[in-house]
């Protein structure tokens, strides 16, 4: 059996809950689902049913007669210090009053209000003032498995997960971003989990390095079906003192040029769907091949926070997607359906990049 112990810790707010949706808690649950999105983003595997049989096998599941997973995550924590107010942090002065949906914000950091607006904004299902995880909060992940390749790829699906995505509510948007302070146990096949740099070019040699690492393990292969990490785009900036300033960093230029383009519904449409525009009452929403509507289209762009040597710097990756259609819907219908349009998604990422910042083409 291999074995690796991570001590880690939240360096943005956390928005992940128990059963009742309300009480913050750390689900081993939610953290193995996100290795998994990281696992099969980086295998890009184009013939699904194999991709399918292939995460069956390492994650278990209960399709088939059901599998056990051949990878056990355990998460340690002191459940006692969960209970944290939203506002504390993001809601700074005393004059702001709630606000209900449509408003703006007129908080100390406009470009985090815009990013987390979900989870700080007070609605009228909303009577409870809401707990999270707050940042700084230590915890303890243990991750075991019997078969080495396995072990190989379930690490290297987590290092994605924590220093590419994040975990819970607005994960994509900066909230829920976590480091890794200690690592012991068995090997991390080269893997380095704790950075120490700091700069951004060392953290760009630090990403570069790691990331080929990784590609050994999974060879990171290409599919228009869905999200992969082979041809995807990572901006370094320069850091910041604190988690706050670095998340305003990006998230204020990313407030500002969407409001900018507001009226573009068919090419914002390509930062998440579906997307309700108030001011017009249109629904944007992503369609499939046959104009059926799907679920949603997750963005393509996410928003980090990485710290090393009390340094916070900003991030911003653009995952490899293929967006298919998309459409208007009123009611159950569905119609002008459009084929999608990633021209604004590339703009914006054209906007953000100076000479400072340090780009990865992975």
């Amino acid at each position: 059996m291999k074995r690796i112990v991570l001590t880690c810790e939240t360096v943005t707010p956390m928005f992940m809950y128990g059963a009742d949706g309300r009480t913050p808690e750390l689900r081993p649950s939610e953290l193995k689902g996100m290795m998994r999105f990281w696992w099969r983003a980086a295998k890009g595997e184009d013939n699904i049913e194999k991709l399918k049989n292939d995460e069956f096998q390492i994650f278990g599941g209960v399709g088939n007669g059901g599998r056990k997973s051949k990878v056990n995550l355990r998460v340690i924590f002191d459940k006692n210090s969960l209970h944290n107010n939203v506002r504390y942090d993001l809601r700074t002065d005393p004059k702001i009053k709630s606000k209900q949906a449509g408003s703006s914000f007129s908080l100390q950091y406009p470009g985090i209000s815009y990013l987390l607006y979900s989870t700080i904004l007070e609605g009228k299902k909303t009577s409870y003032v809401k707990n999270y995880i707050k940042d700084g909060f230590s915890f303890t992940i243990s991750i075991t498995s019997f078969d080495p390749n396995t072990y190989e790829q379930v690490i290297a699906a987590f290092w994605l997960a924590v220093y590419l995505g994040g975990f819970g509510t607005r994960s994509r948007r900066g909230a829920g971003n976590i480091m890794i302070k200690n690592v012991s146990g068995d090997d991390t096949a080269g893997i380095s989990f704790v950075p120490t740099v700091g700069d951004s070019d060392h953290l760009k040699e630090w990403f570069d390095s790691n990331i080929e690492k990784i590609r050994s393990a999974f060879n990171f292969g290409t599919t228009s079906k869905y999200s992969t990490l082979a041809g995807s785009q990572l901006l370094i900036f320069n850091p910041q003192r604190t988690w706050f300033e670095a998340l305003e960093h990006t998230g204020r230029m990313f407030a500002d040029f969407r409001r900018q383009n507001k009226s573009m519904l068919w090419e914002s449409a390509a930062f998440g769907m579906p997307v309700i525009h108030r001011r017009s009452g249109v629904k944007m929403v992503p369609c499939g091949t046959h104009g059926k509507l799907s679920d949603r289209f997750s963005s393509p762009i996410i928003f980090k926070v990485i710290k090393s040597q009390n340094l916070f710097f900003p991030l911003v990756l653009k995952l490899n997607v293929n967006m298919n259609k998309i459409g208007k819907e009123e009611g159950h219908n569905v119609h002008d359906i459009k084929t999608a349009d990633m021209s604004k998604v590339n703009e914006f990422l054209e906007l953000v990049k100076n000479d400072e910042v340090k780009e990865i083409l992975i």
